[in-house]
């Protein structure tokens, strides 16, 4: 586990180096003469021919020579090339390209015919000449070392997933193409011939030799000081690598991956996105995004290329040195390797042991979405839509029931009640015994009981159920006799002696009950011995208009009157005076009441309003207070406060008649009411001063600004300035100028060369772009006779005048 830590922690760095450089070419790149070229437009053209009236440092991706080019006013100048050549030559390997070859010294690597394999979280090297050595680092595994759990493709989208984080979706289909249309040129074999090996599918392959690399003296050391690695190479000096900067207990999530064109940018939690090209995996004619992936197999010693049905096997039985003795062990934290030529190496791996050990916090189910939570992690949502299969949409026939047919004792289990799910029960035998012998002795008080085919018969003594008179005890009354004890041989006989008046003891009984139809009359008929008692049943009726109250009239039956009182059913409202009431209870009248108890209203529905104003009455906005509203507006307040009455007149006053004072006086045309120490009273109003007020046309700066070339604001008046592009910015008035279009601006630039001298800038309005809510700038170089003005960014400034009137002086005469 710590190595795999390890080379990820290594293929990390240089997977960033790579974005790294690739996003500074984006924005800087350095031209032939070793000038730093800031790229503006970011213009990029793929194709096989050079753009036509492009812009300086637009980029051109030449598909022709697989070259990058920027233009740089008059040309294209060359950013890279492709490596047309790898060999070794002697002990170096050399890789040339368009820019020349790099000689890269390989000397110093050995061979190690050791092999390492991860089970589980076991660690196992096989030493070939001895035991195999294991290293249990169950105990070292952390939470923090998140891995890719999932990748699904849909179509053309590309789903992302990550260990304790959520998932991305790339949508790859702008990377299907294949330009050459040949769907196999893909796939590479290995070939191995004596100690060459060449790369197939390629006419023109390099073949490398092996045996300078058979020495089998491999004899490294690795060691852990505090967060660097040290490799100890036995040849030369040793290799260190400085791990402080990837200790990290941050379990970020990817949060979002976007493909623009073949610009692949991957968004991370807390971090920077980075960019990567994938323009060179546009190669798929076949649509068939699995036939490019290809594995190794090793099978013995026998090593494959894979998803090639012709591939080569390579035979490394003739790299098999096994003469390299080290054994790996671990006791505590501590690695131990033993090298069988030196001191043993150790590694204390207790820095890196790490408790993020995250839970499920809770998982919420709303509909058929399920929400997941982790802990000190962002929750996931999973749609379990597709788990609800229930296509007839019936949530009780799925039930099932059981049905047994007496008569041809069938058991069925119902819903769906089909053949396949009846059970014929006849064949299963049945205790249908009966009773065939049964006994009482008067005497023992018990019962015998036997029961057939044989079974022996059962005894109950029943002498404690036996009645002996003293249980119960009934004495007789008048013309009531009493005869027997109440015991089992003389039970209790009640007769009356009254006297029969009409000789029959059966006419009192009546013996039925019958509704007939008498000439289409309907009676209810009452039999005794006597013969039938017809009762018509209409007299027992009474019926009404739907919605009727019912009272008792003068007669004392049931009567109505819906024209003074009416329930509305359909609507459930009564009226009273009134048999179409629009609201719960409408009065139709006048009323008297001892009190009213009504809820406080509100401005919009007073508590008194109109039948059809609703919005206009009286209500209670506070306690102690009394509100008139008017079509939703409070008009008039009266409020009472310590026996202190304030009437408050929110709208308009109009007054029609005479307003008197607290004389009784109405005063006279003129005359204005003027407040006493007793009341009011109308007075004669003095006589009103003149005022005389002098003005002045002034002028004052309207707006003003100093700009950075940025388009930074060093200072600004009354406007704001934005920059849209080299040398191009645009002022904007915080409020219409006075004077429309028409204003005069003033411009200056502050700018100054490598040698403190001002050079010539030439700051102007854009042609037909002032307007009363500002205007663009244009920033240029100045004309010296020799060159064009071009658009630069430098320190200016401007400032426009405007005009007004100010009072200077007022007189009161």
């Amino acid at each position: 586990m710590f190595y795999k830590r390890l080379i990820r922690v290594l293929l990390f760095t240089l997977c960033v180096t790579y974005v790294q450089i690739g996003f500074a070419q984006k924005v800087t790149v350095i031209n032939q003469k070793g000038t730093k070229i800031d790229v503006v437009n970011n213009t990029v053209t793929t194709s096989t021919t050079a753009p036509s009236n492009p812009n300086t440092d637009d980029i051109w991706f030449d598909t022709t020579n697989n070259l990058t080019k920027v233009f740089n006013g008059t040309g294209w100048d060359e950013l890279g090339g492709v490596n047309t050549k790898f060999e070794v030559v002697g002990t170096n390997l050399e890789i040339t390209d368009s820019n020349g070859t790099l000689s890269i010294p390989i000397s110093s690597i050995n061979t190690d015919a050791q092999t390492i394999a991860l089970s589980d979280d076991i660690i196992t090297l096989s030493n070939g000449t001895g035991a195999d050595t294991t290293v249990d680092l169950s105990g070292y595994i952390s939470s923090d070392n998140q891995n890719l759990t999932g990748a699904t493709l849909t179509g053309t989208s590309l789903e992302i997933e990550i260990e304790d984080g959520d998932p991305v979706t790339v949508d790859l289909g702008a990377l299907v193409n294949d330009t050459d249309f040949d769907i196999t040129n893909e796939i590479q074999d290995l070939s191995l011939s004596g100690n060459d090996l060449t790369i197939t599918n390629n006419t023109g392959a390099t073949t490398i030799d092996l045996s300078p690399y058979l020495d089998n003296t491999d004899a490294q050391t690795i060691a852990l000081s505090g967060d660097t690695i040290t490799l100890s190479n036995g040849t030369g000096a040793d290799t260190t690598v400085d791990l402080s900067g990837y200790i990290s207990s941050d379990n970020q999530n990817l949060t979002r991956a976007t493909l623009t064109g073949t610009s692949l940018e991957i968004e991370i939690e807390d971090g920077n996105p980075v960019t990567v090209d994938l323009g060179a995996l546009v190669n798929d004619t076949d649509f068939d995004i699995t036939n490019e992936i290809q594995d190794l197999s090793l099978s013995g010693n026998d090593l494959t290329i894979t998803n090639n049905t012709g591939a080569t096997t390579i035979d490394l039985s003739p790299y098999l040195d096994n003469t390299d003795a080290q054994t790996i062990a671990l006791s505590g934290d501590t690695i131990t390797l033993s090298n069988g030529t030196g001191a043993d190496t150790t590694v204390d791996l207790s820095g890196y042991i790490s408790s993020d050990n995250q839970n499920l916090t809770g998982a919420t189910l709303t509909g058929t979405s399920l929400e997941i939570e982790i802990e000190d992690g962002n929750p996931v949502t999973v749609e379990l839509g597709a788990l609800v299969n229930d296509a007839d949409f019936d949530i009780t026939n799925e039930l099932s029931n059981l049905s047994l047919d007496p008569v041809t004792n069938i058991l069925t289990l119902t819903n769906p009640a089909t053949s396949g799910n009846e059970v014929d029960l006849s064949n299963i035998s049945t205790d249908d015994q009966e009773i065939n012998f049964f006994a009482f002795n008067g005497s023992t008080f018990e019962l015998q009981v036997g029961i057939e085919s044989g079974g022996a018969p059962k005894m109950v003594n029943l002498s404690a159920l036996y009645a002996d008179g003293t249980e119960t005890e009934i004495n007789a009354g008048t013309n009531i006799q009493i005869l027997g004890d109440g015991s089992s041989t003389l039970p209790y006989v009640i007769n009356n002696t009254f006297t029969e008046v009409d000789g029959s003891i059966t006419n009192e009984i009546n013996t039925a009950f019958s509704v007939v139809d008498v000439s289409g009359t309907d009676y209810l008929r009452i039999t005794d011995s006597n013969g039938n008692l017809d009762v018509p049943l209409s007299d027992l009726e009474h019926t009404g208009t739907t919605g009727s109250l019912f009272f008792a009239g003068i007669d004392g039956k049931p009567t109505e009157d819906n024209v003074e009182l009416f329930f509305d059913n359909t609507n459930n409202r009564l009226g009273i005076g009134t048999n179409s009431p629009t609201n719960k209870l409408e009065v139709s009248g006048a009323t008297g009441t001892q009190g009213v108890l009504n809820s406080n209203g509100t401005v919009n529905e007073p508590s008194y309003r109109f039948k059809n104003d609703t919005n206009t009455g009286f209500y209670r906005p506070a306690a102690d207070e009394i509100g008139l509203t008017v079509g939703g507006i409070e008009a008039l307040n009266i409020d009472e406060t310590s026996n202190s009455t304030t009437v408050t007149i929110k709208e308009t006053l109009k007054l029609d008649g005479d307003v008197l004072d607290s004389n009784g006086d109405a005063g006279t045309a003129g005359q204005v009411l003027s407040s006493t120490v007793s009341g009011t009273d109308w007075v004669d109003a003095p006589a009103a001063p003149s005022l005389t007020i002098e003005k002045e046309t002034i002028g004052y700066v309207f707006a003003a600004a100093q700009i950075q070339g940025n388009g930074t604001n060093l200072f600004k008046i009354g406007c704001s300035v934005s920059r849209t592009a080299v040398g191009r910015y645009t002022v904007t008035f915080d409020n219409a100028h006075p004077n429309g279009a028409a204003y005069d601006i003033s411009f200056g630039a502050q700018v100054e060369n490598a040698n403190n001298r001002r050079d010539s800038r030439i700051v102007s309005v854009e042609t037909g772009s002032q307007t009363a809510n500002g205007f663009n700038v244009l920033v240029l170089t100045g004309d010296n006779g020799t060159t064009a003005d071009v658009f630069v960014d430098e320190v200016w400034y401007f400032n426009t005048s405007a005009t007004k009137e100010v009072v200077v002086d007022v007189k009161l005469n």
